[in-house]
């Protein structure tokens, strides 16, 4: 059993930066490991957080990681919580999660059969609401 929330970021760009620098304050946070197709930029928040560099998403090598920061772009979001929610129950998830219905229906139904936890990050919460009927 894992201790604490034992992070696995996905993605590399500046607000992955953001993001970090606010995590690795919080007790029981560990930043683990990064993985981006942005090789050069994943190599630079590695060095710069401790982080291991990740090639691929493995099964061995993500099993010390609970806990999934997605900040890559929009149309990998979606992909990667159903690539990963075998292992990783929790995610946070820069906005948008999901590019339509569709995929919307999807994830509600990998959430309710793989019981996970997924938050948004929406940098403009105070904004108006917009919300959807099906």
């Amino acid at each position: 059993m894992l201790n604490g929330f034992n992070f696995l970021i996905c993605g590399s760009g500046p607000i992955t930066n953001s993001h970090l620098k606010v995590l690795k304050h919080f007790d029981k946070v560990r930043l683990k490991k990064i993985f981006s197709k942005h090789t050069f930029k994943a190599k630079e928040l590695a060095l710069k957080f401790k982080l291991t560099l990740l090639e691929n998403l493995n099964k061995e090598n993500i099993d010390d990681c609970n806990i999934c920061l997605i900040t890559n772009s929009s149309e990998s979001h979606f992909n990667l919580i159903k690539i990963l929610s075998n292992q990783i129950k929790i995610f946070i998830v820069e906005k948008p999660m999901v590019e339509d219905s569709n995929q919307l229906r999807e994830l509600s139904n990998l959430i309710k059969n793989k019981h996970l936890k997924i938050f948004e990050v929406s940098q403009f919460l105070f904004s108006n609401q917009i919300s959807l009927n099906f």
